[in-house]
């Protein structure tokens, strides 16, 4: 007797979801990239893989309700848990894909599993009931079980958003991010003339409204454009060098794509030196910037070898952070975060901005930017540092002269974008100036 076959691409979401839930995991994407070489994914198979692990955590709180209710004692075991959750959200959320096949697969799935046959007549009948009873996700459900929201990230929200927003951020957080090209070289844009694309008020940026793969890219090999968020470019034009600078020095550079923004931004006889902590994050940085042809504009080296008198006219510290502003790009973030991780974050980002301060020359600029939106990480963090660092005080002028930053403005000298205001991930950014002699 034949053993029924899973799909590659079932069996890489299933491996990918599993791990979901591990703060120390790897984000989606790299585990999804390690699995699609495990399995030998084609383009197909990739698709297919990505569409179900994302919108399974996107929609998880509906399924979990839909699946929970045919499970008399719970579900039994996490790795049984996530392939009837993908099975449920196969049928629920996707289209063209026969019942028989979502429940085979799903069935055979689980038995495959460590000690899975003993599940595999439960996966059956739940599977059997799903497909049967729900076709269509509950549009009267609360709004934060419809877009999966925990109670902690919804508390964290509503410090930081007016009541009235807040569904519909997390309605628009919940929804698959376009592709966002930065067109480096202006006769490359001749390259997306044909291609469905949103407006965007930031100039070089192309928002591809149809899915396009990286490897697709016309240009992307030869450094020509590169993929960066309007959000990720909206901060660094905010952020950006007074354009007097002669010295640029970037303390979080990795993996590279603020830090090669800048490069293009800030005149060319501008000294940049990139600096990360470790050689891991050095050797992406270096390959970004290789990529793009900058390895010879730009120095690099660790940031613990920095000269102790070296100062710098702007020092850009791109903190790591919570990651809450790129939820449609990272679903798993609301499953992994925590309120006393985001406090752990606040500590580091703070003690990386009183070392960097030393840095910035008299009268140079502090830029401070993070990819999220909770005021521990960003109003309280800059409000912490102003009050340590009286020499410092907001710089109100966007870094960027023409570019206007009146539509992000949250306060003296800080700028935020919001993915249900301004369509784009959630960035926060504050220019701080230091006096002069």
């Amino acid at each position: 007797m034949t053993t029924p076959r899973v799909s590659p691409a079932r069996l890489a979401a299933h491996r990918v979801l599993f791990r979901a839930d591990d703060p120390k995991a790897p984000g989606l994407d790299v585990l999804l990239e390690e699995q699609a070489g495990y399995l030998k994914l084609d383009a197909r198979d990739l698709a297919l893989a990505r569409q179900i692990a994302w919108g399974t955590l996107r929609h998880r709180c509906e399924l979990e309700m839909a699946v929970g209710q045919h499970l008399k004692r719970g579900f039994p075991r996490a790795d049984v848990e996530w392939a009837l959750l993908a099975g449920a959200f196969q049928h629920i959320g996707l289209e063209r894909i026969p019942v028989h096949a979502i429940v085979s697969e799903t069935v055979e799935l689980v038995r495959q599993l460590p000690k899975g046959e003993a599940f595999a007549g439960l996966a059956n009948a739940v599977m059997r009931k799903v497909t049967r009873g729900h076709d269509a996700f509950d549009e009267t459900a609360p709004w934060h079980e419809r877009h999966s929201v925990p109670e902690w990230l919804r508390r964290e929200a509503e410090d930081a958003l007016p009541e009235a927003e807040l569904e519909e951020f997390f309605r628009a957080s919940n929804e698959p991010a376009p592709l966002c090209v930065r067109i480096r070289d202006a006769s490359a844009a001749d390259f997306f003339a044909d291609d469905d694309r949103r407006e965007t008020p930031v100039p070089g940026c192309a928002v591809l409204t149809e899915a396009k793969s990286v490897d697709d890219l016309p240009g992307f090999a030869e450094g020509r454009v590169t993929i960066e968020d309007e959000g990720a470019q909206i901060a660094c034009l905010l952020a950006a060098p007074d354009s007097t600078a002669q010295s640029v020095l970037d303390l979080c550079a990795s993996p590279g794509g603020k830090t090669s923004h800048l490069a293009d931004i800030v005149a060319g006889d501008c000294r940049i030196l990139a600096t990360d902590v470790s050689p891991r994050k050095l050797a992406r940085l270096r390959s970004t910037l290789e990529r793009l042809r900058l390895e010879g504009r730009v120095e690099t080296g660790l940031a613990g070898e920095i000269p102790p008198d070296a100062v710098f006219d702007y020092v850009l510290v791109d903190a790591p952070c919570s990651g809450l502003g790129t939820l449609r790009r990272h679903p798993e973030i609301r499953f992994r975060r925590s309120p006393g991780a985001i406090a752990e974050l606040a500590t580091l980002q703070r003690e990386i901005l009183d070392g960097a301060a030393d840095r910035v020359a008299p009268g140079g600029v502090l830029a401070y930017s993070v990819c999220t939106w909770s005021k521990a990480e960003c109003e309280d963090t800059v409000a912490h540092f102003l009050a340590g660092h009286p020499e410092f005080r907001p710089a109100e002028e966007a870094g960027t002269p023409g570019f206007s930053g009146d539509p992000y403005r949250c306060g003296a000298g800080m700028w935020r974008t919001w993915t249900h205001r301004h369509g784009c991930d959630g960035f926060f950014v504050a220019r701080m100036r230091r006096a002069g002699d």
